[in-house]
């Protein structure tokens, strides 16, 4: 890991509170009030902390709506549009420690899962919503990592999730609407394809 992704992170973490994060990370965190998948202790700090930066990663590639959805863009091949409902935070999982962790500066691994209650996908052919489907979105990383690495956390992000942009709407955490489609039978964002 490279100093400056570390100091990113480090200066990612500090700014959330300022960028108004903490509100997505209270939606996030509404999945672990009713998980049992908290194997482990876990400090209430390094809660605090792992739900902030997860929610400073994921608000780069969804857009969380105070009507507990949630939308993105997957970019990868053909751009499809996704929406969540109730995306969340459902477990928190302390991780062991290798011997090897232990000689490079790591004295703690913890992995962040995601869950949501449905996705559907927008049908680009027939401009509209397909089927609410009761699992998440597959292409969509399934967590985060985060490890403790000489008194700095640092953010394993999956590869994939550089395929995600922030879908339509407006974000908790942003006073900016995005823009709405042209047409009145779309949803807002989209357009028909030509």
């Amino acid at each position: 890991m490279s100093d400056m992704k570390f100091l990113y992170i480090c200066l990612l973490l500090s700014l959330c509170p300022a960028f108004g994060q903490t509100s997505v990370g209270e939606v996030l965190a509404k999945g672990l009030k009713t998980s049992i998948a908290e194997k482990s202790p876990i400090s209430e700090e390094d809660k605090k902390t792992l739900m902030t930066a997860t929610a400073a990663l994921l608000t780069k590639h969804v857009t969380f709506r105070a009507d507990g959805t949630a939308s993105t863009y997957f970019t990868f091949g053909e751009k499809k549009s996704v929406e969540w409902k109730n995306f969340v935070v459902n477990s928190v999982v302390k991780n062991s420690l290798s011997e090897a962790d232990k000689l490079n500066g790591v004295t703690k691994r913890y992995a962040v899962g995601f869950g949501c209650d449905a996705h559907r996908i927008w049908d680009v052919k027939t401009t509209r919503w397909g089927e609410w489907q009761a699992q998440n979105f597959t292409d969509f990383p399934l967590g985060l990592a985060f490890q403790l690495k000489k008194g700095g956390w640092i953010a394993d992000s999956p590869v994939l999730l550089k395929y995600f942009a922030p879908g339509t709407g407006t974000n908790i955490s942003d006073s900016t609407v995005k823009p709405a489609g042209k047409a009145t039978d779309l949803p807002p964002g989209m357009q028909k394809s030509k």
